[in-house]
């Protein structure tokens, strides 16, 4: 497994990219809010273990991409646009070979799903961990504040102290309040919901179910309306938001190749 980086959409975006040694497919990754790619270098790693070269990009106005206001998307939609230009890049790489997976995390898993809604014909499956396609009162509220409060995500995302510690810490990852235009992408969350059941891809959805930042139900929902036949829902007890960086990642991991695995042919 070798790694590189890189840019496009005129500078705009970087990615990295986790190459396998003797490729079978490519995967594209899309994180979460306030976070960045290189988050996943474990994941991205394994993957490429396995065979699956994984593409991640930074999204907008995260990581190393650009953007002014920091940890915003800017838009649902602009944000679609951007990994559709992802896969664009790694489809043209002569050392990612199809099929396309699409894996998406919390913020990156409802923007993987809008994606699917749009672009299902350019996937082979889809992955989601977290995904934030629960509808949430606070974010809500907060539209309606004059000054919307810092709320620390940390203590959240993992029961692993040194993860905590590392998403405080990271100086890369953003974390001041959200911004209103993020506030105003995440609001879409609803047009989402209401096209679920025009995916017919094979889905897995994953989500642990001590997650207190993006509810279970979320992907509960999804398993339950989606129009696919293939679809896997499993739900990992006690694990919090980032089921990724969680004590039990190694599990998680191996539950994902190997359904990827199976989705091959």
């Amino acid at each position: 497994m070798t790694t590189r980086e890189g840019r496009f959409s005129d500078d705009r975006l970087y990615y990295r990219v986790w190459d396998a040694q003797a490729p079978r497919a490519t995967l594209v990754l899309a994180h979460g809010y306030g976070e960045h790619s290189g988050r996943y270098e474990h994941v991205g790693g394994a993957l490429a273990n396995a065979g699956f070269t994984t593409w991640a990009m930074d999204h907008f106005g995260h990581g190393q991409s650009a953007g002014d206001d920091r940890g915003s998307i800017g838009s649902l939609a602009g944000a679609v646009a951007d990994l559709d230009d992802c896969v664009d890049v790694a489809t043209a790489d002569p050392a990612s070979p199809p099929p396309v997976f699409l894996l998406g995390h919390s913020m990156g898993g409802l923007i993987a799903t809008a994606y699917a809604e749009e672009h299902q014909d350019r996937l082979k499956a889809l992955v989601l961990s977290g995904p934030a396609v629960a509808v949430n009162p606070m974010l809500e509220a907060l539209q309606d504040l004059d000054e919307i409060p810092e709320v620390s995500l940390a203590p959240f995302v993992s029961r692993d102290p040194d993860v905590v510690k590392d998403y405080e810490n990271d100086p890369l990852n953003y974390l001041g309040p959200m911004p209103r235009s993020m506030i105003k992408a995440m609001s879409e969350i609803t047009g989402v919901r209401d096209r679920l059941s025009t995916i017919t891809l094979p889905v897995l959805v994953m989500h642990g179910d001590a997650d207190a930042l993006v509810s279970p139900q979320a992907s509960q929902d999804i398993a339950a309306t989606v129009a696919s036949k293939d679809v896997t829902l499993k739900l990992w007890p006690g694990l919090f938001h980032e089921i990724y960086n969680e004590p039990e990642q190694a599990a998680v991991i191996a539950e994902t190749i190997s359904w990827l695995e199976a989705h091959l042919a």
